[in-house]
């Protein structure tokens, strides 16, 4: 299932760290704390950053379920889990641990005659967030409400997560938007700006980007300008076909990749 970022693992209500390009200064780094490298999907995982090190991130509320549909009518979508990309660096003389919190997605609620049942929202610990032993809260993001199930009309849509801590983003950070259903929580991390002697000179992975293709007209004057993150042009956009569309039976997107360069040390359209 393509989405529109780069490994997710496991769908996500995701934390994904990506290699970072805010270009922010940190001392030299020597060697990578143990986040690096790493997939996690399972709340209450921690790791490290070393001293000097940069982690880059995009971190996932998880969504809400599907409400039910009725014979008639089919239920709302859940709405989706906010999401935040930016930097980290541990600017300290010493070891930091990073705690991840995932939540987990809503469930659809049941079909049934006469009015079905609507799904709930993002549950267990309903909202994603990174947290250092060192600096508290880094970021902390809301999870999707659940959609109403259908009764004598189609059920309406959950609302979409928030921005919950920190409320004004840090200059260079940013909201994405996203547009699957369901998803759980995941984190991946790879090497930011400020390095680490393991983090290679390949760049962060591909990002790929998905929304529904539009009944009339062409995907660049559909796509959601809130998709043109860290500075991306407009443009680049084709057509596919993805699983997570009309509430999993799979349908026609607007699809295009993110790639990083080395050269420009910027994202741009691949």
């Amino acid at each position: 299932m393509r989405r529109n970022v780069g490994l997710v693992a496991g769908g996500g209500a995701s934390v994904l760290l990506l290699a970072g390009t805010l270009g922010l200064a940190s001392p030299a780094q020597a060697t990578a704390g143990t986040c690096l490298g790493q997939t996690i999907t399972i709340n209450g995982t921690s790791c490290t950053i070393e001293p000097g090190e940069s982690l880059a991130f995009v971190i996932q509320g998880a969504d809400g379920g599907n409400g039910g549909s009725n014979g008639s009518f089919m239920g709302g979508n859940g709405g989706v889990g906010s999401k935040v990309s930016g930097e980290y660096t541990n600017t300290n003389v010493t070891t930091e641990t990073l705690m991840i919190t995932v939540g987990t997605a809503g469930t659809n609620g049941a079909n049934a005659s006469g009015t079905a049942q609507a799904g709930t929202g993002g549950n267990a610990s309903s909202f994603s967030q990174i947290v250092g032993s060192i600096g508290g809260v880094i970021v902390r993001v809301g999870a999707g409400t659940g959609g109403t199930g259908a009764s004598t009309s189609a059920g309406n849509a959950g609302f979409n997560g928030n921005v919950i801590a920190p409320v004004s983003l840090p200059a260079g950070w940013t909201t994405i938007t996203h547009t699957w259903m369901g998803a759980n929580g995941s984190v991946v991390f790879t090497a930011g700006s400020g390095g680490g002697s393991n983090s290679g000179d390949s760049g962060p992975a591909p990002v790929f980007q998905e929304f529904g293709k539009p009944a009339t007209g062409t995907c660049a004057d559909a796509a959601p300008s809130t998709l043109n993150w860290a500075g991306v042009t407009s443009g680049g956009w084709g057509t596919s076909w993805s699983q997570w569309m009309n509430a999993g039976t799979g349908g026609a997107v607007c699809t295009r990749t993110l790639v990083y360069s080395l050269e420009l040390a910027k994202w741009i359209v691949g």
